[in-house]
């Protein structure tokens, strides 16, 4: 996102003559696709970057804690009245501890 703001002030401050601004018709291009594909292509959280998506590994733990049997990938434990292990990252693995009551 740096960079597409770069790219734009740079073509917003650059000035065809001293003391006057004229943008050329290159630079209004090339600044409306920067902020066209920043517009269209950008996503935070990234998904090429293997991170899971929140709301389908809930709903996957909603259905263990109610079958009481694991659906990958969460995985339970019985002890204390049930707890469901929701994987935040694939690798390294690392969960979340929710307690299924929490889970209703």
């Amino acid at each position: 996102p740096v960079l597409f703001l770069l790219t734009a002030l740079l073509a917003a401050v650059d000035r065809d003559a001293p003391g006057r601004w004229r943008p050329r018709a290159l630079e209004l291009v090339a600044a409306g696709l920067a902020v066209a594909s920043m517009a269209v292509g950008y996503a935070a959280p990234h998904r090429s970057s293997g991170e899971l998506r929140w709301r389908p590994v809930v709903a996957k733990a909603r259905r263990a804690c109610a079958t009481g049997r694991p659906v990958p990938p969460v995985t339970l434990r019985r002890a204390g009245g049930g707890t469901a292990f929701l994987p935040i990252d694939p690798r390294p693995v690392w969960a979340v501890e929710v307690g299924c009551a929490k889970l209703d």
